[in-house]
């Protein structure tokens, strides 16, 4: 049943994982509104200022304390009711703002008013990637299985990414290429690089990838193979057995390419 134009909503807390308000703005930025995963993403901007503007007004602890009308929402907010019922409909298909009961008829025929359930939004990218499996883009349904098997998810193997219009250069002898050419291509590893970090970075555990990622870079990328350089021989063996297989899917997804041996070396800076 449709919200009324005038009715006031009881937001009761949902699914609570006690984030601050910099954690919260980071999920949403790292996952809901990102292109990078759904696209279009689940949420825009506005979206997020209105589940930030219901967060803080929620009262649990009163319970005869109630928010503002929809209608007094469009004043305070300088959005038509259009507007907001979309953002509510968006932050439904999201979890983050469920109804629990719809418009209905009281004892006296009075409207019956709506109830929400206000959730924040899932901290970590595992997480995220599972709740919207089925709406992911293809190579991120090929990465979502390769960390979590049992996410029953079928798509094609790695081999059959399209490169769309991109084509990638094949890497020489380094001794042979100019140095405008190693530039070049040393600033495209870079890019792919700090794009897998940004995810790696989103899943592992902050201890785990400062200790081990931080400080790495790639080396080299051509088909079939890349090179990653790090500081810390003790990070080798780790990354070797235990993040190569997430490495290789990632690197094939942001290179556009088929990535199936990785190669870790010992860079001293």
């Amino acid at each position: 049943m449709p919200t009324s134009r005038d009715q006031s909503l009881y937001v009761k807390q949902g699914r609570y994982i006690d984030f601050g308000f910099e954690p919260c703005a980071n999920a949403f930025f790292d996952f809901y509104v990102n292109p990078k995963y759904i696209d279009p993403p689940l949420l825009d901007i506005q979206d997020v200022g209105f589940f930030l503007f219901l967060r803080k007004n929620v009262n649990p602890g009163n319970p005869t304390w109630k928010m503002p009308s929809t209608r007094q929402m469009q004043r305070r907010l300088g959005i038509g009711w259009g507007r907001l019922d979309a953002i509510m409909k968006r932050l439904d298909f999201a979890g983050l703002l469920q109804k629990e009961s719809g418009l209905g008829q009281g004892e006296k025929g009075e409207n019956v008013s709506n109830t929400y359930l206000l959730s924040d939004p899932l901290p970590t990218l595992p997480e995220f990637l599972y709740a919207f499996r089925d709406i992911l883009k293809e190579e991120w349904k090929g990465y979502l299985r390769e960390i979590d098997p049992a996410s029953e998810i079928e798509s094609p193997p790695v081999s059959e990414i399209e490169s769309g219009d991109r084509e990638t250069e094949s890497v020489g002898d380094p001794k042979s290429e100019s140095l405008k050419q190693t530039s070049y291509k040393q600033t495209e590893w870079d890019d792919i690089w700090n794009s897998v970090l940004e995810v790696l970075r989103l899943q592992l555990p902050q201890s785990t990838y400062y200790s081990f990622m931080e400080q790495t870079r790639l080396v080299e990328l051509c088909e079939g193979a890349a090179t990653i350089a790090l500081p810390n021989p003790k990070a080798k063996d780790w990354i070797e057995n235990r993040l190569a297989r997430q490495l290789r899917q990632l690197l094939s997804i942001e290179g556009k390419m088929k990535v199936e041996t990785i190669c870790v070396v010992i860079e001293r800076l």
